[in-house]
């Protein structure tokens, strides 16, 4: 799995401007809301005092028709064009004060600028990549689980992970995501986990090899993947007792790649055969040639 920030966005600017104000560079740590840049804004700011002074005006000219109305010396449609004269006042005020704060790019999480791509003196197009901030107190792993794991995965399920980077260490992350589709080109499932990461060890980019258990099992008997053999929709095994095959009819827990874990049908310290029992009948005799202890 790759490891990738929680929080990893580009910062665009909502409308177009020149760049006045660089106050952060690439490196810096920033907080929430701190300012990363300003726009040259003389022009909005005169917009929003005239904005200002119409709204004012329309609102004390509201204040003299509201007294007017309650002496019935008004009618209501000459009325209700001044409230909508005031209320267009309101708008255009509001609407010039936006302007002015789209001047200036906060950002929107504590963490650290990685990329700046703009220049005091610039003169920047709306929607224009100014800066990348991520935040890595916490990151996160995609990690693709084959069909027969995935069941046994859900929200807060945890599973350890290491870093060839960081040798020697293991870290946990908690499952927040399990796809309910798989991938079609492996139909494996993309799953994801939450680590937290509050010293910053974990940077994104950095490759994670991360471990699922499938449960402990104590005492379980395990055979090469080849001492089974199927057989009429079960599966048997031949142990040598007094120079025969006997055949016994096993349950499987569980099959690997490699090995298969019995949940029944052999006995600890029983002797399986493991190969040339393909050919094997029930009590036939066998010239066993016995593997030697590694």
């Amino acid at each position: 799995a790759k490891i990738q920030a929680v929080f990893d966005s580009a910062l665009a600017l909502d409308k177009p401007g020149l760049v006045a104000e660089l106050p952060v560079d690439r490196g810096a740590i920033v907080t929430e809301g701190q300012v990363l840049l300003r726009l040259e804004d003389r022009t909005w700011k005169a917009s929003l005092a005239s904005a200002d002074i119409q709204f004012r005006e329309a609102k004390r000219e509201l204040g003299r028709w509201q007294e007017l109305r309650k002496t019935g010396a008004v009618s209501t449609s000459d009325f209700d064009a001044v409230q909508a004269r005031f209320d267009l006042a309101e708008v255009e005020r509001n609407n010039a004060r936006v302007n002015v704060d789209k001047c200036v790019l906060k950002s929107p999480v504590s963490g650290i600028v990685v990329d700046r791509y703009v220049e005091l003196g610039e003169h920047v197009a709306e929607g224009a990549p100014a800066f990348r901030v991520v935040n890595i107190d916490r990151v996160k792993l995609s990690v693709d689980v084959p069909e027969r794991n995935v069941l046994q995965l859900q929200p807060d399920v945890s599973m350890t992970f290491t870093v060839d980077s960081l040798p020697g260490r293991t870290f946990t992350g908690n499952v927040t995501f399990v796809s309910s589709a798989a991938r079609p080109e492996n139909n494996s499932f993309p799953v994801e986990l939450t680590v937290e990461n509050a010293d910053g060890l974990l940077r994104p980019g950095m490759i994670a090899r991360v471990s699922l258990s499938r449960g402990t099992r104590d005492n379980a008997i395990v055979l090469p993947f080849g001492a089974v053999v199927p057989k009429k929709g079960d599966y048997v095994v031949f142990v040598l007792k007094d120079g025969k095959a006997i055949q016994r009819l096993v349950k499987i827990d569980y099959f690997s790649d490699y090995d298969v874990v019995l949940a029944s049908g052999v006995e600890a310290g029983e002797e399986v055969i493991v190969e040339g029992n393909r050919a094997l009948a029930d009590g036939m005799t066998v010239n066993a040639v016995r593997q030697q202890e590694p």
